[in-house]
């Protein structure tokens, strides 16, 4: 998946419809940029419910790898996963 494709599920996830129907336009649009901005990620993070946080957390955990050197990208990605996960268990 490519990083914009990504940063747009990612903005789909948080409710960013409108930002993505004026990309979808051609118009101009403000959507952060997930995959590279670890604020952006952090801000994304702080709206997952308990749960999801939880689950977040233990996917990113999976690897091995500390919370604190995970990167921007690395997050996006743990973060699309997770919320899939969840829509496709409604």
């Amino acid at each position: 998946m490519t990083n914009e494709t990504l940063r747009i599920k990612v903005a789909a996830f948080l409710n960013y419809d409108e930002e993505i129907a004026k990309m979808h336009r051609g118009e101009s649009y403000v959507i952060p940029c997930f995959t590279e901005d670890l604020n952006a990620m952090y801000e994304a993070e702080e709206k997952l419910t308990e749960p999801l946080r939880k689950q977040y957390v233990d996917e990113l955990l999976t690897d091995g790898w500390n919370l604190i050197h995970l990167s921007a990208l690395r997050r996006a990605e743990t973060f699309v996963k997770v919320m899939k996960k969840q829509k496709e268990n409604r």
